[in-house]
């Protein structure tokens, strides 16, 4: 609940202008970390973090079929 992601420009700005002024939004409950994991990928991608204005500067995953079988 008190996690606000790992970029130091977001976090400088969480503290300067506090919780209040941003908002968080869970979009997808998932079943495991992996799982977790790859939709934060792929929401990264369907909302273009790394070409919009976004805190995003970087996004990777690797993922294998094995990894999502019955947990979607």
């Amino acid at each position: 609940m008190t996690y606000w992601g790992s970029n130091k420009e977001l976090l400088a700005d969480v503290k300067e202008h506090g919780v209040n002024n941003f908002e968080r939004k869970i979009l997808k409950l998932c079943r495991s970390k992996k799982q977790l994991t790859y939709f934060e990928l792929h929401y990264q991608c369907v909302y273009e973090v790394l070409s919009t204005n976004a805190y995003n500067d970087n996004i990777l995953g690797k993922f294998y079929r094995k990894d999502l079988l019955n947990e979607q």
